[in-house]
């Protein structure tokens, strides 16, 4: 009898207590609404907001926060400025500097980090390396180009030669003590009826998502406890990461993962890595605080300070003091934000 495979390596990543993001994406909580993300992303004087967060109906993945990167890059474009400072070097805040420099606007982009990605975070495991086979690639952060043909980052790492492989979201392996007969048709069933009871319950006004769960458990048929249980671990929990008490019935489910992923083989990194070019890339630089006024905006940060025409900031909702308190001076909304 052949011995068991052993993993030959193995990384792990904790993003709630990673002080640059504290969680891994925005999540609506109970109130909580698409508009209450757009308002993250008015400017104000020489300060735009973008990110995942921001994006009503694209959040929580990166191409998300790209094209709110993207869309930053504009309102700087239009306002016909001369020098922009971009705070975080994630997927928002490449797309964003790409954009300008592309646009002849000198650009500077800030990293808190030792490196690029954000929460897209691609690591080679050398360890897995043999028999002439390159290191495989893992990520430790975001996973899939997900929604398929959506996607505007699909064709960029179609054009650097990324390999892309189809992946069907809704058929995991799944690990530990699964309950007896369960597969993906039941799975989906018990979601189904679980999105259903919810929008019926919430016509009216949200509810917290955790009461419409504990009504399925009292009344589970044609299923058993056991298996909607898991499901709601599996599938909901464990994928958002929130207390079910806090997340929005309503709007909880948000949608689009699902649809068309595709992994990328190369990894995530080599996407964003494409875009840097000649981008002022300046890495290990923590932004204490930021000021502006209608002719400008200073950034603040550990060994000095920037001056530019305007700023945008890329950084988590809840990663840092100056991201909440232009959030504060956004919307009154940002509580209904919730972070994994």
């Amino acid at each position: 009898m052949r011995a068991p495979a052993r993993p030959l390596s193995a990384a792990v990543s904790r993003w709630r207590d990673d002080p640059f993001s504290r969680g891994g994406w925005s999540l609506l909580r109970v109130g909580g609404t698409p508009a209450t993300r757009a308002a993250l992303g008015v400017p104000f004087g020489r300060v735009i907001l973008a990110g995942e967060a921001s994006h009503p109906d694209q959040a929580g993945m990166v191409h998300g926060a790209f094209e709110e990167g993207l869309r930053a890059a504009r309102w700087c474009i239009g306002q016909e400025v001369r020098s922009v400072i971009v705070i975080g070097a994630g997927a928002a805040g490449i797309g964003a500097a790409r954009a300008l420099q592309d646009a002849g606007i000198h650009t500077v982009l800030l990293e808190a980090r030792d490196r690029i990605g954000g929460r897209t975070w691609s690591v080679n495991l050398a360890s897995t390396s043999h028999a002439g086979n390159p290191p495989c690639v893992l990520e430790l952060g975001a996973n899939w180009l997900q929604q398929g043909a959506r996607n505007t980052l699909a064709p960029i790492a179609q054009a650097i030669g990324c390999r892309l492989v189809d992946t069907d979201f809704h058929d995991p392996l799944q690990l530990g003590s699964a309950p007896a007969g369960l597969d993906s048709a039941t799975t989906e069933a018990v979601m189904g009826r679980l999105r259903g009871m919810a929008e019926r319950a919430t016509r009216d006004r949200d509810l917290p998502l955790a009461g419409i769960v504990d009504a399925l458990l009292a009344s589970p048929a044609p299923f058993d406890r056991e298996t909607v249980q898991y499901v709601v671990d599996t599938e909901v929990f464990l994928d958002t990461g929130a207390p079910l008490g806090e997340l929005s019935a309503r709007l909880g489910f948000e949608a689009g993962v699902g649809a068309g992923d595709r992994w990328i083989v190369e990894g995530y990194g080599a996407v964003l890595r494409s875009l840097l070019g000649d981008i002022d890339l300046r890495l290990n630089t923590a932004v204490a605080e930021i000021t502006w006024s209608e002719h400008g905006a200073s950034v603040r940060h550990a060994t000095g300070a920037l001056q530019a025409d305007a700023v945008i900031v890329t950084v988590p909702v809840r990663a840092s003091r100056p991201w909440r308190a232009l959030v504060r001076a956004v919307t009154s909304d940002s509580r209904a934000l919730a972070r994994t």
